[in-house]
């Protein structure tokens, strides 16, 4: 059987970051620069995917894993009474 896939040391050599990788933390500068204004609705994911030269696959990926729970409890944090 052939192996398609690259190996790992070839994905390591390149040592780039990954598209989701990047799209994280260029999602997390746009926060930090206060690109939005607290309770402004994000742009839709449609919009952030255009915005960062991505796929829509990509941007909700970043929303559904890491970033999404660190936003909850950012916003929760935030409009506490």
């Amino acid at each position: 059987m052939i192996n398609l896939l690259p190996k790992v040391e070839e994905i390591m050599e390149n040592n780039k970051p990954s598209v989701y990788q990047q799209t994280l933390d260029n999602l997390n500068k746009l926060i930090i620069n206060k690109t939005w204004k607290p309770g402004q609705r994000l742009p839709t994911m449609k919009q952030l995917a255009k915005k960062l030269d991505v796929s829509v696959t990509i941007i909700r990926e970043v929303l559904r894993n890491s970033w999404c729970s660190e936003y909850r409890t950012w916003k929760r944090n935030l409009f506490k009474k």
